[in-house]
């Protein structure tokens, strides 16, 4: 027999397992999970929607929209609660997640991690996903975002373009006397939706005879 939610272990109870965040306003299961009750109230909204059966989104155990019930017991708790982050500082438990947003020592961590999961590109690699504009260096935009970008920003000059250039058809030394126009022209059409790269020319081959039997 499971404990009454009120006595259950709260420092295992105040993190919202749907955001593993500290829980802002907690809700009860009865199962005994705890969400934030806009986290969870925005689960049961979505699922009534789409009309598929509620469960919890940690156990997988039903439960209807009346069980959802306010855990005053852990929301008492948590208010006069405290926690200590990594830069040393205590701060309120609940206004943890803010605290860390904006802390130095959480985001130099942060970036950090990140760092040792980011790969570099293996040798060879063309970027043919995102572009830069060759006439403001304003990068990382997508092939709609760029076209967009120089037709609105830059109508009517001249430069490389920056699809073309990368693509194996591509001349990286061809200028355009009018980029914007070339680019409505060349590319309203985005080849990287159907073109695959990795393919042999054998293989795309086939592909593409494969695809063009679905319209018949």
């Amino acid at each position: 027999r499971r404990p009454p939610r009120s006595t259950l272990d709260r420092s295992s109870a105040a993190s919202d397992v749907y955001k593993r965040q500290v829980l802002n306003d907690p809700y009860s299961l009865p199962c005994f999970h705890n969400y934030c009750h806009n986290c969870i109230d925005q689960y049961v909204q979505n699922q009534l929607a789409s009309k598929s059966p509620l469960k919890c989104p940690a156990c997988t155990s039903k439960f209807g929209k009346k069980d959802l019930v306010p855990n005053n017991a852990l929301r008492k708790a948590l208010e006069g609660s405290h926690s200590v982050c990594k830069c040393g500082k205590k701060v309120l438990t609940k206004e943890l997640a803010v605290h860390e947003a904006a802390c130095k020592d959480c985001t130099k961590e942060l970036q950090k991690t990140i760092q040792k999961l980011v790969k570099p590109a293996p040798k060879g690699y063309v970027n043919r996903s995102t572009f830069a504009c060759p006439i403001c260096k304003q990068d990382n935009m997508l092939q709609k975002e760029i076209v967009n970008h120089i037709s609105t920003k830059h109508p009517g000059k001249s430069g490389v373009c920056p699809i073309c250039k990368v693509q194996p058809y591509g001349d990286p030394n061809y200028t355009s006397q009018n980029l914007a126009s070339h680019m409505k022209l060349r590319h309203n059409f985005d080849i990287a939706e159907y073109a695959d790269y990795e393919l042999e020319d054998d293989e795309a081959y086939q592909q593409v005879i494969q695809n063009s039997l679905k319209f018949q």
